[in-house]
């Protein structure tokens, strides 16, 4: 049980990387406008059920 908490902290952690990336390219090119919202990984699996 402690693992999948660990890895559900790992992949909260990449996703806020990946939006933070993702906001820093935007900032880059502003060719459209980009709305992007952090969501909880526990979002995503109710979504997903």
């Amino acid at each position: 049980m402690n693992q999948l908490w660990e890895y559900h902290r790992q992949l909260e952690q990449n996703n806020a990387y990946m939006i933070s990336r993702m906001e820093e390219l935007y900032k880059g090119i502003r060719t459209n406008s980009i709305t992007l919202v952090p969501i909880s990984l526990w979002y995503v699996c109710a979504l997903a059920l």
